[in-house]
């Protein structure tokens, strides 16, 4: 279906597929599909641990799914067993940070952390008996700002910078009344470049952190068909050269952001409703849709 798509390190290109996973190898050409019963669900996410050399697969019912490249088998980390216990079993996103923890966001269930040498996961979740948390454990992106700051956006709630080192939650929300706020409370993808920090929206479009002022600019991807503001971006994907790129499931989905005068251009009408992207070895992207 093409709802994640994925190029890893031994030039093998995964995509999503009903009912399991597809595995091209871009080098000698040949095609693997995987109907494990372990990953008979909807995949939403897909990420290479190099430490373990194995591919995490984020599922919607099923939990986290590995797969071993060297055993070629799967195994699972879900909410179901006894250790290595996860909050939630859907689960929307996967992020691994540059001290090579891999971040796990839940629908329900918050955020679980894997540290290598800790069992159970670390949970980052909602606390209704205080102010200083997690504004919902409804997750759907995760991002790292530096090895202190985790960013996390939520389904409804907006987004939450967590101060790791002193246990703090600065949260962020859609103010009608301010343009300089999130432009939405649905944030489905964070990305950092050497400017800054990136949020994607599921109604707001895009927009830029600026960590000065705490304040966010808003940008305006125009949908050249029907001469509007294309506000559902599903995904922002920063490539190997530094390229900003901004996806849609909606009609002329592809956008890339022009550094020289800050907006995002229009790619191509003849891509549409774009869910994921990924990048090859030689630069080229791949993009997964629906259909």
């Amino acid at each position: 279906s093409g709802t994640s798509v994925f190029y890893d390190r031994f030039s093998n290109f995964w995509l999503a597929i009903e009912g399991g996973l597809l595995k091209y190898n871009t080098v000698d050409k040949t095609y693997r599909a995987y109907y494990n019963q372990e990953i008979q669900y909807p995949v939403n996410d897909l990420v290479y641990k190099p430490d373990s050399k194995e591919l995490w697969i984020a599922t919607n019912g099923n939990g986290v799914v590995r797969y071993n490249y060297t055993l070629d088998s799967f195994s699972l980390l879900s909410s179901n067993l006894t250790n290595d216990k996860l909050n939630s079993n859907a689960i929307s996103s996967l992020f691994l940070d540059s001290g090579n923890r891999v971040w796990i966001g839940t629908l329900r269930g918050g955020a679980n952390r894997l540290e290598s040498k800790k069992s159970p996961f670390p949970t980052i979740s909602k606390n209704e008996k205080s102010t200083n948390t997690l504004p919902s454990n409804f997750i759907l992106s995760l991002c790292e700002q530096d090895n202190n700051h985790i960013w996390v956006g939520t389904d409804g709630a907006g987004a939450s910078l967590w101060d790791r080192k002193n246990n703090v939650f600065t949260n962020y929300s859609y103010n009608p009344n301010n343009s300089n706020s999130l432009s939405n409370n649905f944030v489905t993808t964070i990305v950092k470049d050497n400017k800054g920090t990136w949020f994607g929206s599921y109604g707001g479009g895009v927009c830029f952190f600026n960590s000065q002022t705490k304040s966010f600019k808003r940008y305006y991807l125009l949908n050249l068909k029907y001469n509007i503001s294309q506000e559902n971006i599903w995904v922002l994907f920063r490539s190997k050269e530094g390229v900003l790129w901004a996806v849609s499931p909606d009609e002329e989905g592809l956008y890339r952001y022009n550094d020289a005068i800050d907006q995002f251009d229009f790619v191509d009408a003849k891509i549409s409703g774009i869910v994921s992207i990924t990048e090859d070895a030689q630069g080229i992207l791949w993009l997964g849709n629906f259909t």
